[in-house]
């Protein structure tokens, strides 16, 4: 059985995806433990998961739910590259670091905007999942975050990486059905992990949640020209229900 580190970067939005396939993980025999912020843990804490490291801020209390803010996309990359892959990205990728070496996971599970723990899991050799926190796609770009994780990659040793390709180094995974994202049907078997990383570990992560005929999930990538080559999987179901997540994880 593997120790598995769900990790996170921002609130329960970012963090409630995980939960779902941290219980089916859990309930297939793994050690789990979630890295992130308490105000987002409150689900996960809830069904018993453990917080490692310093949690950040009290848990989230219930809130009115209040009108939808404008579509602002200046203000929202610019949060993306200033505060996700920028501050936060350099104190996630020294905690999550800490928490390899004391915590010994097998495999790092993260939300779609913790670049630190993307970072700290290739500088530590470890394969990690990245999963869509956002049902219509990402709006993850290299022209967005690329400039500034560079300069977080150099830091740590690791290599410059122009065209973002560390977030779908090793299996995106999806919990949307792809009839709500911009995915296109093609096996997630072909792997686009980097010479350094062991087969072994990408077998691990593709094998740990893997897909059968029987599953609701299907494996899919971005189209061509998108400029993302995403090995990905997605539920063809909306139900966050685990049961789903069980069939898929060994």
């Amino acid at each position: 059985m593997a120790r598995i580190l769900f990790t996170f970067a921002g609130g329960s939005g970012h963090a409630d995806p995980l939960v779902p396939i941290a219980d089916a993980a859990r309930a297939a025999g793994h050690t789990t433990a979630f890295a992130g912020h308490r105000s987002g843990a409150v689900n996960a804490e809830a069904l018993g998961f453990t917080l490692l490291g310093a949690p950040v801020g009290p848990a989230e209390s219930p809130r009115a739910i209040t009108p939808l803010r404008a579509l602002d996309m200046v203000h929202e990359e610019q949060v993306l590259r200033d505060h996700y892959a920028g501050a936060e990205a350099r104190r996630r990728a020294t905690q999550i670091l800490e928490l390899i070496g004391a915590w010994r996971p097998d495999l790092i599970v993260s939300d779609e905007v913790d670049f630190g723990s993307m970072v700290a899991a290739e500088r530590a050799g470890l394969a990690h999942v990245t999963v869509s926190v956002t049902a219509s796609g990402s709006f993850v770009r290299p022209e967005v975050v690329a400039q500034p994780l560079d300069a977080l990659r150099v830091e740590h040793g690791l290599a410059p990486d122009p065209t973002l390709a560390m977030p779908s180094r090793h299996l995106v995974v999806s919990p949307s059905p792809p009839s709500v994202g911009p995915f296109t049907s093609r096996s997630a078997r072909s792997s686009t992990a980097s010479p350094a990383t062991s087969s072994s570990a990408r077998s691990k992560v593709c094998e740990t949640f893997r897909s059968r005929s029987s599953s609701p999930w299907s494996e899919t990538s971005t189209p061509p020209g998108s400029g993302r080559n995403r090995n990905t999987c997605t539920s063809s179901d909306t139900s966050r229900d685990p049961s789903y997540f069980r069939i898929v994880i060994w």
